[in-house]
Formats: C-alpha cells, sequence, structure tokens
C-alpha cells in the first residue's frame, strides 16, 4: 500500500521528527497524524487532476484528430497541468493548447469553469474528505497534548496524595 512508498516513508519521517521522535502510544497518534495529512495531499492532488482531465476532455472532444489520439490527449493533459501550475510552457504545447482553445471557443477562464461544472460532485465528495481529515487531525492533535500532558499529571496527583497520606499520618502522630 501507500505507506510502503518512499514518498510516504520520506513524510512520516518528517512528522515524527517533528514531533520529536515520539514512542509508544504518542508515536501512533503521531503516525495517524501523518496519514491525515498524506490524505489531505492526496485528495488535493485528485481534485486538480479531475479537473485537468475533464478540461482536456472538452478541449480534446472540439477536436476530431485529438480525441482519437491517446498521445496527444496525454500531451494536452500535461500542458494544462503546466500552464495551471504557472509553468512556461514550450512553444509547441503553448501552440497546441491555443490552437485547441480557439477551436472550442474556450478561454483558461472558460474551460477550468466548464470543466469545474461537469465533475463538482466529485469535487465535493473530495472536498468532504479533505474535510474529514482536517477532523481528524484536530482530535489526533487534541489527544497526542493529552497523552503528553498524562504523565505530568499523573506525576503531580501521586505527589498529591503522598502529601495527603503524609498529613493523615502526622495528624494520627499529634493525636497520640
Amino acid at each position: 500500500g501507500y505507506e510502503d512508498s518512499a514518498d510516504y516513508q520520506q513524510h512520516l519521517s518528517k512528522v515524527l521528527a517533528d514531533y520529536d521522535h515520539p514512542t509508544g502510544l504518542i508515536e501512533e497518534l503521531v503516525s495517524q497524524l501523518a496519514d491525515a495529512f498524506w490524505w489531505i495531499k492526496v485528495y488535493r492532488r485528485d481534485k486538480e487532476q479531475i479537473v485537468i482531465a475533464q478540461m482536456t476532455t472538452i478541449l480534446t472532444g472540439a477536436s476530431v484528430y485529438v480525441s482519437r489520439d491517446e498521445a496527444r490527449w496525454l500531451e494536452t493533459a500535461e500542458a494544462l497541468g503546466a500552464l495551471l501550475a504557472g509553468h512556461e510552457l514550450e512553444d509547441d504545447a503553448a501552440n497546441l493548447i491555443q490552437d485547441l482553445m480557439v477551436q472550442s471557443q474556450h478561454n483558461l477562464t472558460s474551460l477550468w469553469s466548464g470543466a469545474v461544472s461537469r465533475v463538482l460532485s466529485d469535487i465535493d465528495t473530495l472536498e468532504r474528505l479533505i474535510d474529514r481529515q482536517f477532523k481528524n487531525i484536530k482530535l489526533l492533535m487534541q489527544a497526542v497534548e493529552s497523552a503528553r500532558f498524562a504523565p505530568e499529571l499523573h506525576k503531580k496527583l501521586k505527589l498529591e496524595v503522598e502529601q495527603l497520606e503524609l498529613q493523615i499520618q502526622k495528624a494520627h502522630e499529634d493525636q497520640r
């Protein structure tokens, strides 16, 4: 699964390092935090890829020669992804996108809007999954803090009990 990927292992190591390499219960909670952060990243990437795929379908559907050519579809998707990421396109890719936009009578904004409207339910599902992960993170962070604080609280309570026992013992000795 994803837990075996090098990217995930690097992510997990960084999160554990941020918490000073905990052990035991806190290590498990922090590992679950790392999972939640990982899934948010995955869901966000999925959202972007769904929209890019739909944008590509809109553009290539307007062009007969591209819709029959899978390599051209992939080239269009890569160019759109780079364009949306703010990268400068090479001449061939820029010309391809420009030609397809003219043929489909779209600009980048109208293309984005059309794609999002077609995949809105998928985006909504991913947004709910992201929201659920943020709620998990909040609860896990509270659990980590509680687990970190619990030993200190236990020590304090133990000292208070010992002090009370000494007071009782002293009171018994004073009565004799």
